[in-house]
């Protein structure tokens, strides 16, 4: 498993490793933006805050434009929400 807080380094190495293979440009670029996010749940958890980076807000704020149907898309940000996730339960035990 990753630690927390990561670097995208890091992140593509765990991927790539998952996977067997590398990651392509729009793969880069996503897992570029997932650390991004991770690393704000890890703080959030740290500072004892509420984590704002998860799968019912994004749910959330697709109800809200008309897109819940769009399955493809949830799919992808209920995996980068369980990355989240992790993150954000390893800030609040860092904290301990």
């Amino acid at each position: 498993m990753i630690t927390f807080p990561t670097t995208p380094e890091a992140f593509v190495a765990y991927q790539e490793k998952g996977i067997n293979r590398k990651l392509d440009d729009f793969e880069l670029k996503l897992a570029d933006a997932v650390v991004d996010l991770t690393n704000i749940s890890y703080q959030e958890g740290v500072d004892g805050k509420e984590n704002s980076i998860t799968i019912e807000m994004v749910k959330e704020f697709l109800r809200l434009r008309g897109k819940e149907d769009n399955k493809k898309f949830l799919h992808i940000w209920e995996s980068i929400c369980w990355w989240c996730d992790r993150a954000y339960m390893a800030g609040k035990e860092a904290a301990q």
